[in-house]
């Protein structure tokens, strides 16, 4: 078998597996990207394994399973049209009037629902569990001080993106 029908097969088959997998590991490398990066001028690099955990588990609990259950099970039950309106021709698209407003819906439920009430709240919430000594309080004061600023970057970088998958891409994928 090939490479990709074997890797379509296993998605197809074990959907939640591969989308943990793939988030955990996606998330993981972007944060050692981004440590190796920020340390360019230094002659050594090294790693803050506690942040690398915090994010692949922030990956694996948060965008492979949650999400997963999110934007294939609640989501495509919320805006049934916007699955039908991702497999059409761009000019079909241009005259679904429907479909474009269920993307948009779709969108803004994420934009003022999902990320900031969901999404960046769960990734400091992780980001606690995996200090030596939980504090709700410490986790509260952080995302006090960066939430204007996490959702202002989230917007800026997701909005696009966001509004690209959802008019093009299905949702269970």
């Amino acid at each position: 078998m090939q490479p990709i029908s074997y890797l379509a097969k296993v998605t197809q088959e074990n959907p939640l597996a591969v989308a943990i997998s793939l988030t955990t590991i996606k998330t993981g490398a972007a944060d050692i990207f981004a440590q190796v990066i920020s340390a360019k001028d230094s002659d050594t690099v090294e790693i803050d394994w506690k942040r690398f955990f915090s994010f692949a588990l922030y990956g694996a609990i948060y965008l492979g399973a949650f999400q997963y259950f999110l934007f294939t099970k609640v989501y495509t039950r919320m805006f049934p049209l916007a699955q039908r309106f991702a497999a059409k021709t761009m000019q079909e698209k241009l005259k679904d009037i429907p479909g474009l407003k269920a993307v948009f819906k779709q969108l803004a439920t994420d934009a003022l629902v999902h990320w900031p009430w969901g999404l960046i709240p769960a990734y400091y919430l992780i980001q606690e569990c995996v200090s030596p000594v939980f504090s709700y309080r410490n986790m509260i004061s952080k995302l006090r001080s960066n939430w204007v600023a996490d959702l202002k970057m989230c917007w800026a970088i997701w909005l696009p993106a966001a509004l690209f998958n959802y008019g093009s891409m299905p949702l269970e994928w």
